[in-house]
């Protein structure tokens, strides 16, 4: 069940005594740190070589340093970032509460558990036949540990109660002694010396009794903790609570740490750095909160994006399943169930991710399908002679909502996919526009030799014919040639789509088609992204892209970005959100000749995605150029070189 929510600060939770100690090197010293630095490295690399493949307590043996424990965040939160409302949570799911369960619980070894870690609240607000939580090591952080006594209730009797109070019980009985004055003094009508002011008396009563009801609280806070037990732990501090999981006994049986409240403890989990991954349920709601999460998505945050499963709903509210990451180009990696070989997450290396997770890197879709391809393709002549291994019938969806699709393991031409966009939305045919600004990708299909070989001898070089953008525009119309002015001519698809999703956005007929029987035999190459339908729900617009003929290797990571960026901008033009790409492809296959070149890519793990951004001031589709498009974030790993199979 979810458990965060408790709310305000258990003051014991934000007590810090572990500090990080620097030492810096003076100038007399420079040499002796240089030297230092160089054995420091070569430690560092063992250490890098060898966290990723054993558990710290492994390599605290091999090194001689045991390496510092990161842990993992698990919250919900409403679009404000609220968690909590009065003590309690402000929303009900109870599909959040099994997913918190199984991410929690679940792990890659029989023999590991994971652990979760709370504040004193948060722990009291899971109702008591659920405490601690089962199959998971809890650690609850309180100052206030129980005692045997607390434990078994006998705290709240009179006689158990007389040890702790006695300091407070020894102060009342010297204010009464002091407050009677002596026999010297009374007959003198005046007052002993040793008594104290009547104003001081005051205070000295009220500091009494705020210390009396601070230990009555303490007692009944024991009162509820229940002992220690080899599922329930206590520390003073979360630094206390890692030291503990550190600890020779327990830190080869602990698999994933996970912090799970309440919003003291998340505050000073967020701003640690063994903090490596937040797995956050995004709740589309906005109920009053008194609590919140601290913003993770904001600038300069450090965190961003790595993977989101599908929205889902509960007690018809909207939700969805995040994971965000720490800004760094290594990638997290993922624990496989049955693993004999289990990594830990630890400072200073990629984020293992736990096997309970919701959802992989939307990149991952397209390397299984590359995998697969390359390893169970069936193996099938085409008409370039190059040869293929195919599959009939493939399906991804790439989240829209929160970063942009743009492929990491390879860099993708963007400015090309940004550029071939507009061009169709023009309605061009002429590929000399594209090779003004620089982008090349249709001059093989161009070429005064390829326009002869497919009998288009009568053609310009550089002439397609009617291919996607004409039919986009001018669906239908008489083909001249390049030059000539197709205005008013045909049927604007386009248009035409942008005005239904405006002014009938549930309609089923929002499609836009480059396939036309009639004018396949005057195109330099029949439209292989052939149709798109959109889709508008929850006030975000998707897009699904059927693909007869799919070049995975060169073509589709190129087809994902331009149908990402065409579903954005029509978003904009519609006066809605983007929700999610859809894309299908009919024959799918890897040419012969990128065998090679998509193995190298498979190597690489995927990055975060980049985040794209619009001209917020284009609201016509013929509106936008090249600079309205900015993408933020894109660190991909190198271009990977595949000859075009003509």
């Amino acid at each position: 069940m979810r458990v965060h929510l408790a709310c305000t600060a258990d003051p014991c939770s934000a007590s810090h005594s572990h500090r990080r100690i620097v030492f810096s090197a003076t100038k007399t010293s420079l040499s002796l740190n240089r030297c230092w630095r160089g054995l420091q490295f070569e430690h560092n690399t063992l250490r890098t070589a060898l966290c990723g493949r054993h558990p710290p307590s492994a390599v605290a043996q091999m090194t001689g340093v045991r390496p510092q424990r990161a842990f993992q965040i698990v919250v919900a939160a409403t679009r404000t970032w609220g968690i909590g409302s009065k003590g309690d949570l402000p929303f009900s799911l109870p599909g959040d509460m099994a997913y918190f369960k199984k991410l929690t619980s679940q792990t890659c070894s029989p023999k590991l558990k994971n652990a979760v870690i709370m504040g004193r609240k948060t722990f009291l607000s899971i109702p008591e036949k659920f405490r601690p939580l089962k199959g998971r090591l809890n650690i609850v952080l309180t100052s206030n540990p129980p005692t045997a006594a607390a434990a078994t209730g006998a705290a709240l009797t009179p006689a158990c109660n007389t040890a702790p109070r006695a300091p407070v019980i020894r102060a009342a009985a010297a204010a009464d002694t002091a407050s009677v004055p002596t026999a010297a003094a009374a007959a003198a009508g005046g007052q002993d010396e040793n008594q104290a002011p009547p104003a001081a008396q005051k205070q000295q009563q009220q500091q009494d009794s705020k210390q009396a009801l601070a230990n009555q609280q303490q007692q009944q806070q024991q009162s509820q903790l229940q002992q220690p037990s080899d599922e329930l732990l206590y520390a003073a501090s979360l630094e206390a609570a890692m030291a503990l999981l550190e600890d020779e006994t327990r830190a080869g049986c602990i698999e994933t740490v996970f912090v799970i409240g309440g919003g003291q403890v998340y505050r000073e989990a967020v701003a640690s750095s063994r903090c490596s991954v937040v797995h956050l349920t995004r709740v589309e709601a906005d109920p009053p909160c008194d609590t919140h999460f601290p913003d993770i998505t904001a600038e300069g945050s450090g965190w961003r994006l790595w993977s989101c499963a599908r929205p889902k709903y509960d007690n018809s509210t909207r939700y969805q399943f995040l994971c965000y990451t720490k800004d760094a180009p290594a990638a997290p990696t993922s624990s496989s169930s049955g693993s004999n070989n289990i990594s830990q997450d630890v400072v200073g290396q990629p984020p293992v991710l736990p096997s309970g997770i919701a959802s992989k890197h939307d990149e991952y879709q397209y390397l299984d399908l590359v995998r697969e391809l390359i390893e169970e393709g069936c193996r099938r002549g085409d008409r370039t002679g190059t040869g293929t291994l195919s599959k009939f019938g493939t399906q991804s969806r790439y989240d829209l909502r929160h970063a942009f699709p743009l492929l990491t393991s390879k860099r993708v031409f963007w400015r090309g996919v940004v550029e071939e966009l507009l061009w169709f939305i023009r309605g061009s045919t002429n590929a000399k526009e594209l090779q003004d600004r620089g982008v090349h990708i249709w001059d093989g299909n161009s070429s005064r030799s390829y326009l002869d070989s497919v009998g288009l001898g009568h053609r310009e070089e550089g002439d397609l014919g009617p291919v996607y953008g004409f039919q986009w525009r001018h669906f239908g119309a008489s083909y001249t040639d390049m030059h000539a002015d197709y205005s008013g001519q045909g049927v604007d698809q386009l248009a035409g789509l942008i005005e239904r999703i405006k002014i009938n956005p549930e309609c089923r007929r929002l499609i836009l088609t480059a396939w036309n029987p009639a004018a396949l035999p005057d195109m330099a190459l029949p439209p292989c992204h052939m149709m798109a339908q959109f889709y508008v729900a929850e006030g975000e617009l998707s897009c699904q892209l059927y693909q007869r003929s799919a070049d995975v290797g060169l073509g589709v990571p190129f087809n994902i970005a331009s149908y990402a960026l065409l579903t954005l901008i029509m978003a904009q033009v519609c006066g809605l959100q983007p929700g999610e790409f859809v894309h299908t492809l009919g024959d799918a296959h890897v040419y012969s000749n990128h065998v090679e070149p998509l193995k190298q890519q498979l190597a690489n793990p995927p990055r975060h995605f980049p985040q794209l951004l619009l001209n917020p001031e284009k609201r016509a589709i013929g509106e936008f150029t090249a600079e309205d498009f900015t993408l933020v974030d894109y660190q991909p790993h190198k271009t990977i070189k595949m000859q075009m199979a003509v």
